[in-house]
């Protein structure tokens, strides 16, 4: 995942540079209970961290939510 993640934040970063938007980290909190929180040295490492992997777990949850058990008739 590292390797298609990279290729998709650089090009996310050269769109984000045409519209004279830098890359930056949100502000981190001591504590937070709303949001994940994963540290990170720089913003590409926290995007992924904190947005790509849980984004993908959600998806594949609900993927195997909705196929289990069902079996399809055709």
């Amino acid at each position: 995942m590292d390797e298609k993640f990279s290729y998709v934040y650089k090009h996310a970063v050269r769109v984000a540079r045409n519209v004279n938007v830098n890359p930056a980290m949100p502000r981190m909190a001591g504590r937070q209970i709303r949001r994940c929180n994963a540290p990170a040295d720089n913003p590409e490492q926290y995007y992924q961290r904190n947005v790509a992997v849980p984004l993908i777990n959600h998806i594949k949850a609900e993927l195997v939510e909705q196929f289990s058990g069902n079996e399809f008739s055709g």
